[in-house]
C-alpha cells in the first residue's frame, strides 16, 4: 500500500490484491464496477492465486493485500474475517449420494474425489475435520487449486469437496451440493502487512 497516497482527499496509486479464485469470481467484478467511480485515480491490479501462494506472495511484497483462507501464516499481519463459505461435496445429479441433503463422511468412504493437494491449507482443513471420523478420502487425483478442482469436476473427471461459491448458478441444475455434516465451513478474510 505504500503506493496509495492521500492528496486533496483523493486516493491515487495502485494497490496489488491478492485473492483465491473461488472468492474473485464474485467479489473482483464488484470492485472493478464500484472503485473506478469512488476512486478514480486508484488503480487495482488482481492477482488470483491459491491461500498457500498468497501467503509468501503478501510476505514478499508482491501483493499487497490478499482475499484467502484463514487462518494466514506469518507474523505482523492485520487480519480482517470477511465470511464463511460452506464447504459441500458436489456430485453430477445423477451420482448416488446427489439425492442426499446431507451426508456424514463415513459416506465418503471408497469415492475417488478429486482432492486438494497435500499441505495446502484446504487439504490441511479437510483432514483435520474428517479426522476423528476414522475416514480416509480416497484419492482419484489432488490439484493444487481450488478453481482446477472445480473446472475438472464440471468436466465429468470426478466428485470434489468444493466450497459452494465454486459452483456456479448457471450449473446448479446439472450438479447437486451435499452437505458433510463433519466438515465445517471455511473462514475468508482479507490479510496485510
Amino acid at each position: 500500500l505504500s503506493d496509495l497516497i492521500a492528496l486533496n482527499h483523493d486516493v491515487a496509486g495502485t494497490v496489488r490484491i491478492g485473492i483465491i479464485g473461488t472468492t474473485a469470481r464474485w467479489l473482483v467484478p464488484q470492485l472493478v464496477g464500484v472503485a473506478p467511480q469512488r476512486f478514480p485515480q486508484l488503480q487495482l491490479i488482481f492477482v488470483e492465486s491459491t491461500t498457500t501462494r498468497l501467503d509468501t506472495q503478501l510476505a514478499t511484497g508482491q501483493v499487497d493485500l490478499a482475499v484467502l483462507n484463514l487462518p494466514a501464516s506469518g507474523t505482523e499481519l492485520s487480519v480482517t474475517a470477511l465470511f464463511e463459505e460452506e464447504l459441500v461435496l458436489v456430485v453430477p445429479v445423477d451420482h448416488p449420494l446427489a439425492g442426499k441433503g446431507e451426508i456424514s463422511v463415513r459416506a465418503l468412504a471408497g469415492v475417488p474425489l478429486l482432492l486438494p493437494l497435500s499441505g495446502t491449507s484446504f487439504r490441511d482443513e479437510l483432514d483435520a475435520a474428517i479426522a476423528p471420523s476414522g475416514v480416509v478420502l480416497t484419492s482419484s487425483a489432488e490439484v493444487d487449486g481450488t478453481r482446477l478442482i472445480a473446472t475438472l469436476t464440471f468436466e465429468g473427471w470426478g466428485p470434489a469437496i468444493l466450497p459452494a461459491t465454486a459452483v456456479p448458478s448457471y450449473l446448479r441444475d446439472r450438479w447437486a451440493l451435499v452437505k458433510v455434516t463433519e466438515i465445517p465451513p471455511r473462514l475468508i478474510g482479507v490479510v496485510q502487512r
